[in-house]
């Protein structure tokens, strides 16, 4: 996909934090019986970055690989991202021109 393609996926209301638990939601860090992960994650479920099969995996759908895509994140080794991530991003306010 092309930047421009990929532009449309950009959540700009996702900070640092909401990007660490979505990959660590991906790495099998939390689990289906657990209902205090499952309050945190539930978001990220409602936007349909990450779905749980019935066997309670935790897994990026196609919008959410996109969405970590969009924003320079390789879903398959994050570590460039989260190590290089632009934190002082997070304090601005993003406003429509």
């Amino acid at each position: 996909m092309t930047p421009q393609q990929l532009a449309k996926f950009t959540d700009y209301d996702l900070k640092y934090e909401d990007y660490k638990i979505i990959l660590n939601a991906k790495a099998g860090q939390y689990e289906k019986n657990d209902t205090d992960a499952m309050r945190q994650l539930q978001p990220y479920y409602d936007k349909g970055y990450i779905d749980i099969n019935k066997e309670g995996h935790i897994w990026l759908t196609e919008k959410g690989v996109r969405m970590l895509q969009s924003v320079g994140c390789d879903p398959l080794d994050p570590r460039d991202f989260l190590n290089n991530y632009p934190h002082m991003l997070d304090m601005m306010e993003w406003m429509d021109v």
